[in-house]
Order: C-alpha cells, then sequence, then structure tokens
C-alpha cells in the first residue's frame, strides 16, 4: 500500500452535490487531467485501462455521505462545506522526488484550484494526519487556515516551495515517506 497525494482548496462551489453542474464546472480540467493520464501510460505501456476523458461522479462504498468527482489520470475530489479534497493514485514520494511526475500533478492541481475558485493548495502526504484530516475537511467543514494549523502542529513549518523540492527532502524518499508538506498560493502558482 502506498502513500498518496492530497490537495487541499479552498472552493466557492454552491451545491457539489449537483453532479452535472459540478462536472460541467470541472469541464475546463480536462486537458491537464489527460496530461496526467498520458504522463501515467508513458511510465506503464502495458496498462491497458481506458480512459474516459471527462470528470464523472460516484459514491465510494467507504463513506456513503460524499460524491466523489473522478477524472483521467487517478485524479479525485471530495468536498466539504469549505474546501475540497484533491487526491491521485500518484504517490506522495515520487510526487517529491521525480520532477515530471510533479510537474504533470501540479498543472492538473492547479487547474482544478482555479476553476473552484481557490486562492491556496495545500499539499500533503495521505498518512498519518491525514487519516483525521480529511474527515475533518469533509464532514467538519474546517477551513484552509485550520488545515494549515494542523499540519503546522503535526509536521511543523511548510517546507519553503512545491517547485523545487529540497534535495535533502529528496533523498529521505528513498529510505521512506517524509513527513513535509507545501502550501501554494494560486497567484505565485504560475
Amino acid at each position: 500500500m502506498g502513500t498518496y497525494i492530497n490537495v487541499t482548496v479552498e472552493h466557492q462551489v454552491g451545491n457539489y452535490r449537483d453532479r452535472a453542474a459540478t462536472i460541467n464546472l470541472l469541464a475546463p480540467t480536462i486537458p491537464a487531467a489527460m496530461a496526467v493520464a498520458e504522463y501515467w501510460r508513458s511510465v506503464d505501456p502495458d496498462d491497458r485501462n481506458t480512459v474516459e476523458d471527462t470528470w464523472t461522479a460516484s459514491r465510494p462504498d467507504f463513506h456513503y455521505d460524499f460524491l466523489q468527482y473522478c477524472a483521467p489520470g487517478s485524479l479525485y475530489i471530495r468536498f466539504g462545506p469549505k474546501l475540497a479534497v484533491i487526491s491521485t493514485g500518484g504517490r506522495w514520494r515520487g510526487f517529491l522526488s521525480i520532477e515530471l511526475l510533479r510537474r504533470v500533478h501540479l498543472a492538473a492541481f492547479r487547474s482544478i484550484a482555479r476553476v473552484l475558485g481557490a486562492k491556496s493548495l495545500v499539499f500533503f502526504a495521505d498518512n498519518g494526519i491525514a487519516d483525521d484530516l480529511v474527515p475533518a475537511v469533509i464532514d467538519d467543514g474546517i477551513t484552509q487556515q485550520e488545515c494549515m494549523a494542523i499540519l503546522q502542529r503535526t509536521y511543523g513549518p511548510p517546507q519553503s516551495s512545491v517547485e523545487n523540492i529540497a534535495p535533502e527532502i529528496v533523498a529521505q524518499t528513498e529510505r521512506g515517506v517524509p513527513s513535509v508538506w507545501y502550501v501554494e498560493t494560486l497567484q505565485d502558482a504560475g
């Protein structure tokens, strides 16, 4: 079992349970999602999974009270009242250590954040604190500031740049999953 990438973003979606409207809102992000799918096909040419070029909505079996929106490239969004959690099939260690994997995912995360009206993105692994943090976003409606405060208490201050991962953090990925997190304001997300 791997440790995956999580990103929280604020959203301005009035009724995220309206599947058709939310899928329509997310439609402009499909090119970035398709780029993620293409990346995965390039590193695993034997993958024969068909990739639909649209967002879909479903109710995952493990938590029946929320919708999960799915896009090509194994991108998933779950909405809480104030934040959305974007998760992916990509591993946190790869995100930190493989430049091309990080670039293609960052483009998709930023594209999603923009259409949702986000001002910031918070990147963290889906291990440890995420077991409590993601339900707090979905069920309790915490804010981005509250999310960052929890991560800061648990892991210390955010790392300086998700654009350029520090070499010592990249080195840590060879021995395990670094307990680091990042925050990015959208205007800096270029």
